[in-house]
């Protein structure tokens, strides 16, 4: 009799291992896959940060060439062509504004 649970000891000492080597090898691979996750989350994040670098010095080159072209109207055109090119230059700027402003919302 003493044998026999001897033996059925062993035996669940051998599935007892066997599930921890299971476990572990679970835990190795989702290690594994967090550590990839990881690394395609900073590559994403790099590539975010190079976009906006992009898109900020779009906007301000072309806020840039606003300034100018109101410098521009401001000395050298009449009050009529102030007016027609004043009102489609302030949409454009406005519209440069808004987009900077969603910009700056989309990536915090």
């Amino acid at each position: 009799m003493n044998i026999h649970v001897h033996i059925h000891h062993v035996a669940n000492e051998g599935r007892v291992l066997h599930k921890l080597n299971s476990i572990m090898a679970s835990v190795q691979e989702l290690t594994e896959q967090i550590s990839e996750l990881d690394q395609k989350v900073i590559a994403l994040q790099s590539s975010i940060d190079s976009e906006q670098e992009q898109v900020t010095s779009a906007i301000d080159a072309l806020k840039a060439e606003v300034d100018a072209l109101t410098n521009q109207l401001a000395t050298g055109a009449t009050p009529e062509q102030v007016a027609a090119l004043a009102a489609t230059l302030a949409t454009v700027a406005l519209n440069l504004e808004l987009a900077k402003t969603d910009l700056e919302g989309t990536i915090q």
